[in-house]
């Protein structure tokens, strides 16, 4: 039975996870997204690049916490912890630049249109992983 008990609240942690990713999925296309105006929500293409490094670090932080209370589970079935490589694998290749998006913007630069994609492109791979081990 308690095995039981472990398998729903992992299943639970990964529904709650799956969700967030949705909005965060829906967000980047262009949806609307948490927060930002007076006259409501926000859409990503109405973000001006200071937003838009925020919002990334945002979903990285949010990514990198997950991982981080993930990866401590004694519990973790194989098909779990090669999802969790593979998501260390791309944070470790999209935190660099979005740190780098946001000294650019710090600098007063401004990223290339190619350099969002590339974080957003980074940001699917990293959500798609969830649902993709979930199937």
């Amino acid at each position: 039975m308690l095995k039981k008990r472990v398998d729903l609240k992992f299943l639970f942690v990964v529904a709650v996870t799956v969700a967030l990713y949705a909005m965060a999925l829906g967000s980047i296309g262009g949806c609307i997204t948490p927060g930002a105006t007076d006259d409501g929500p926000k859409r990503v293409t109405e973000m001006t690049p200071k937003e838009k490094g925020a919002w990334f670090l945002g979903i990285y932080n949010a990514q990198d916490k997950d991982y981080r209370n993930m990866v401590i589970r004694p519990d973790l079935t194989n098909d779990q912890k090669k999802i969790l490589r593979e998501k260390k694998k791309i944070m470790t290749e999209v935190y660099p630049v979005i740190k780098t998006y946001n000294i650019y913007i710090d600098s007063g630069a401004v990223p290339t249109q190619a350099v969002e994609d590339q974080i957003i492109q980074l940001i699917n791979d990293l959500t798609g992983l969830v649902i993709i081990g979930l199937e």
